[in-house]
């Protein structure tokens, strides 16, 4: 890895002594039409959860409901939709007590949102995708380091009427590791994108477990507890209260 300028750790990110296991959650083959070979994601998590003892499943990735580049997901219903990947990541969180964690996607002011008028029909809102769209896991929004909203993050709510995202971290200008192909290095790089933002999220519960476990509680909390402490300290932005562009806030 090619190393920055700076002192000792100061790239070393939110829980930096994490153990970290890294799954594929499917692959795309255009000579077949479509989506082949993609199980589901729940697999993988509970392989996890058995084999690694997992507590946390970071996810940076959702359904790409208009991109031309996965005809199998070309459906504009997906947007807002509690699908069955949803429930399959809630019942997850519930049986396991695996906390999981989701980028809201960066639909907003994209060309996907064109495609489906979420702009021009909706402005802006009801642009997330599955599995974000999940009642038990959290949902993380971008904004930038002025706390301003990001031009690309996506917004609740949910087809049913929920609130999304749950909460919201910095998304922008994030200095982040980059493979770009197998014949480079992997190096640091600044990248946009709730992919940035919802691994901080993951740093902040992780370290939370940690506390929890440590003297005098030696526990492991609940996923339901994390979740609720990460929206009950958040930092209120956009509109007084909850709203369906930053949830309940930037986490504390």
């Amino acid at each position: 890895m090619h190393t920055p300028p700076g002192f000792p750790y100061q790239w070393c990110g939110m829980a930096p002594e994490a153990n970290i296991f890294s799954w594929s959650i499917g692959t795309y083959d255009p000579s077949q039409g479509g989506c082949q070979n993609a199980p589901w994601p729940t697999d993988e998590m509970l392989s996890g959860v058995n084999n690694q003892n997992i507590v946390i499943s970071q996810n940076a990735w959702n359904y790409n409901a208009c991109r031309d580049a996965f005809p199998c997901d070309c459906d504009c219903n997906y947007f807002g939709a509690y699908d069955p990947w949803a429930r399959n990541v809630d019942k997850l969180v519930s049986a396991n007590d695996l906390s999981i964690i989701f980028s809201a996607g960066n639909y907003r002011g994209s060309g996907e949102d064109n495609c489906c008028g979420l702009t021009a029909n909706n402005g802006g809102y009801k642009s997330m995708t599955s599995p974000a769209t999940a009642k038990n896991i959290i949902a993380v929004g971008a904004i930038d380091k002025l706390d301003q909203m990001t031009s690309f993050s996506s917004w609740g709510p949910t087809t049913d009427g929920r609130l999304k995202p749950d909460v919201v971290a910095v998304g922008k200008d994030v200095l982040s590791t980059y493979y770009p192909v197998q014949s480079l290095p992997l190096y640091y790089l600044k990248l946009d994108g709730t992919s940035m933002s919802a691994p901080a999220v993951s740093g902040a519960v992780a370290l939370l477990i940690e506390r929890f476990q440590s003297p005098p509680l030696g526990i492991t909390p609940k996923p339901a507890l994390l979740k609720s402490i990460l929206l009950n300290t958040a930092i209120d932005l956009e509109n007084i209260g909850p709203d369906f562009k930053t949830g309940y806030g930037k986490i504390d």
